[in-house]
C-alpha cells in the first residue's frame, strides 16, 4: 500500500471496528458472572435482580457510548484522536514524535479479526494513543502509513541538513549508528528456530495457572484433607496407618504435581508468546513480531536506544544461550526503560547482533575490579548466612554445622563474583560486566551518557574503593551501568577516560587544554576563550565530585 493510498484511507474521521462492542461485552462477562454467583449464593433474590439490572443499564450502554464517541483520523503531520462521552478529549500526536506503533492480539481478538494498536511517543510517560480495536488490515495499514510518513519527513530533513551543511552534526547526534548504512527495505536480523523456542520454554516456569487454580479452589471452599478422607483409596496413601503421614505424602505428591504443572504451563505460555519470533531492521528502527494465539508487533527506534545488555541465566549459559535487551528512553511506564530485543539466541549470535546494531566490537578482555571486592562480598554473604544458620539451629539443632560447612562455598561464590565482574572503556562505548547468577554485559554508547557519578559508601571509603555510575536518559536498571568496587585511583581514571572520549566525540575542548591555552594566551598579553565546535555539553563529572562529597558527609 502506498503512502498516498494509506493517507486517503484515514483522512476522514472513522470509528473503531464494530466488533469492539461485542468483544468488550464478552470480556466484561467474567466479572458479571462472579457478581451473579455470589449474589445467588447469598440467597438474596433482590440482590441478584439488582446486579442483573445494573449490568444491563450501566455496562452495555457504556460500551456502546464509548464506541460511538471514539473517532480518529490521520493527516500528513499528525494522528488525531477524539474520545469521551461526558468529558470530551482531543489528542493530536505528531507523526515525527511517534516512536513505537505496537500491535497486539490475543486469541479471541484473532478470532474476531481485530487488533489493539498503541502509539508511544518520545518522552511520554504513558501510551499516547490506544485503538481498541481496529481490523487487522487497518492496523497494518496504519503502521505502514506512519512508517512511510516518518521516512518522508526524515528524507526532507536530511535534504535540508545537506543544504544547510548540518548533516555531519546530525549524524554525530544520532546515537547508535544507523541511517547511512541502513538498508532499504526490511533486513532480517534474527529468526528464532523452533528448537531454540522449545528449549527456551523448558527454561521457564509459570505459576500463573497455579495461582488461578488455587484461587478458584479457595473460592469454592475446597479442603484437601476432606478430599483424602472422602475417597476409599486414601488407605493407599497412608503410611503405618497414620493420617498425618498420609497428609504429608499427599502434600509432597501435590507439590510435585503443582511444580510439573507450572513447568508445563510455563513452557506452553512461552511457546505461545514467542512463536515465530522475528527481528528485522528498516530505516533506523528495529521491528519485532511474535506470537501464536496472541500476536504482538512492536518497534524499537535505534536513535532511542541508550544501551544494549547481553544477559544469561545459569541454565542458559549451560546450553550456550543468552538474551538480548535494549535500554530505551521515552517509552511508557509499562516498558520501564527496558525492552527485550531477543528472548534467547546462541550467545555468539547475540554478540553478533550487538556488534551489527551498534557497530562496535564486543571485547573479549575486561579490566578486573579490585580484589578487595572478594572480601566485601564474602562478609555480606557471611552475615546473611549467619542469620540463616541461627534460625536453623533453633529449628533443627544443627545450624552451627551447616554454618561451618558453608564457609568454603561462600568464599568460592565471592571469588566467582569477582572473577566475572569487569569493565572495558573504548573510544565510543563503555562495556560493563556484572552479575552472579544472572550475568550481564552492558554496552553503553558514550555519546548517550547524561551524567557520571563516583560514589563511596562508608565501607568503601575504609578500603579505598569507589563505584562509578554511568547514567543514560530513561535508564531503568542503574546496576546495569555501575562499575562496583574499583580502587579510588581507577575510578578517577575511568571518569577521566570517559570524559575525554565524550569530548572527542562531540568536539569539546578538554578543560586541561583550555587551561593550557589560557596560560599561553596570558603569557602573550591577553586571555583567549575557545568555544566548543557544536555546543555539546560533556558529562557532568564535576557534579560527580559533588555527589561523592555529599555521600562522604
Amino acid at each position: 500500500m502506498s503512502s498516498a493510498a494509506g493517507a486517503h484511507q484515514f483522512t476522514e474521521p472513522r470509528r473503531l471496528h464494530p466488533l469492539t462492542m461485542f468483544y468488550k461485552g464478552i470480556v466484561s462477562m467474567p466479572g458479571v458472572i462472579i457478581a451473579l454467583y455470589f449474589s445467588a449464593r447469598g440467597g438474596e433474590f433482590w440482590l441478584l435482580v439488582l446486579v442483573t439490572i445494573a449490568t444491563i443499564v450501566l455496562t452495555i450502554p457504556a460500551i456502546i457510548l464509548r464506541y460511538l464517541y471514539f473517532t480518529f483520523y490521520v493527516t500528513h503531520d499528525e494522528v488525531v484522536i477524539d474520545s469521551g462521552v461526558f468529558s470530551k478529549r482531543s489528542r493530536n500526536i505528531p507523526i515525527e514524535r511517534i516512536q513505537n506503533v505496537e500491535m497486539r492480539q490475543n486469541f479471541l481478538q484473532r478470532m474476531f479479526g481485530i487488533a489493539q494498536v498503541q502509539l508511544e511517543t518520545a518522552g511520554g510517560d504513558n501510551t499516547e494513543g490506544v485503538f481498541e480495536f481496529i481490523s487487522i488490515q487497518d492496523a497494518e495499514a496504519l503502521r505502514l502509513l506512519i512508517r512511510e510518513q516518518q521516512a518522508d519527513q526524515e528524507h526532507e530533513q536530511a535534504a535540508q541538513d545537506v543544504n544547510t551543511g548540518a548533516g555531519s552534526a546530525a549524524s554525530v547526534a544520532g546515537g547508535v549508528k544507523h541511517g547511512a548504512g541502513a538498508p532499504q527495505g526490511e533486513e532480517v536480523l534474527y529468526e528464532m528456530p523452533k528448537r531454540t523456542l522449545w528449549l527456551f520454554g523448558m527454561f521457564r516456569i509459570s505459576f500463573w495457572f497455579l495461582a488461578a487454580a488455587l484461587t478458584v479452589a479457595q473460592t469454592l471452599g475446597y479442603n484437601p484433607e476432606e478430599f483424602i478422607n472422602s475417597h476409599p483409596e486414601q488407605q493407599l496413601l497412608q503410611l503405618n496407618g497414620g493420617e498425618a503421614e498420609s497428609l504429608w505424602l499427599f502434600g509432597l505428591l501435590a507439590g510435585l504435581g503443582m511444580l510439573l504443572i507450572a513447568w508445563v504451563s510455563g513452557m506452553l505460555f512461552t511457546v505461545n508468546q514467542f512463536y515465530n519470533f522475528r527481528l528485522t531492521r528498516d530505516r533506523g528502527k528495529l521491528f519485532k513480531q511474535h506470537g501464536l494465539l496472541a500476536v504482538s508487533k512492536a518497534t524499537i527506534p535505534l536513535r532511542k536506544v541508550q544501551s544494549m545488555v547481553l544477559s544469561s541465566s545459569p541454565v542458559m549459559r549451560a546450553f550456550g544461550y543468552a538474551a538480548l535487551e535494549v535500554q530505551t528512553a521515552g517509552f511508557g511506564q509499562d516498558k520501564r526503560g527496558a525492552e527485550v530485543a531477543v528472548p534467547m539466541a546462541e550467545r555468539d549470535k547475540a554478540v553478533e547482533l550487538i556488534q551489527e546494531i551498534m557497530q562496535v566490537e564486543v571485547p573479549q578482555e575486561f579490566e578486573p575490579i579490585s580484589r578487595l571486592a572478594i572480601r566485601r562480598a564474602f562478609i555480606r554473604m557471611l552475615i546473611l548466612w549467619l542469620v540463616v544458620a541461627v534460625g536453623l539451629f533453633f529449628w533443627l539443632g544443627f545450624g552451627a554445622l551447616l554454618f561451618a560447612l558453608a564457609l568454603p562455598l561462600l568464599y568460592k561464590a565471592a571469588l566467582l563474583r569477582w572473577e566475572y565482574r569487569g569493565y572495558n572503556i573504548s573510544r565510543e562505548t563503555a562495556f560493563v560486566r556484572h552479575g552472579f547468577w544472572r550475568r550481564r554485559v552492558s554496552a553503553i554508547p558514550l555519546q548517550k551518557i547524561q551524567t557520571l557519578s563516583m560514589i563511596q559508601s562508608f565501607f568503601q571509603r575504609r578500603l579505598g574503593l569507589a563505584s562509578v555510575y554511568i547514567d543514560t536518559a530513561g535508564a531503568g536498571g542503574i546496576d546495569d551501568a555501575r562499575i562496583d568496587d574499583v580502587a579510588i585511583e581507577d575510578a578517577e581514571r575511568i571518569l577521566a577516560e570517559i570524559q575525554q572520549a565524550f569530548n572527542s566525540l562531540h568536539g569539546v575542548v578538554a578543560p586541561e587544554a583550555e587551561i593550557e591555552k589560557e596560560e599561553a594566551a596570558t603569557a602573550d598579553g591577553g586571555p583567549q576563550v575557545e568555544q566548543s565546535k557544536d555546543g555539546a555539553s560533556a558529562p557532568d563529572s564535576n557534579a560527580a565530585e559533588g555527589q561523592k562529597d555529599l555521600n562522604n558527609e
